[in-house]
């Protein structure tokens, strides 16, 4: 169950990160800050989960 929630988040921020070059790439400024972070804090959130999950398991 981790592992699969750790890789549909991976794969969500890809896509959002994606999103956003297209949208920038289209001249969508906007939407595409948005999404940019967006993406930037679930990789944040992503790392600190992670790192609380290895002071559990230790």
């Amino acid at each position: 169950m981790k592992t699969l929630f750790t890789l549909s988040t991976l794969v969500s921020v890809a896509i959002t990160g994606l999103a956003s070059l297209r949208l920038f790439e289209n001249k969508h400024y906007d939407i595409s800050a948005i999404l940019t972070i967006a993406s930037f804090l679930s990789v944040s959130l992503c790392v600190v989960m992670m790192n609380n999950r290895k002071e559990i398991i230790h």
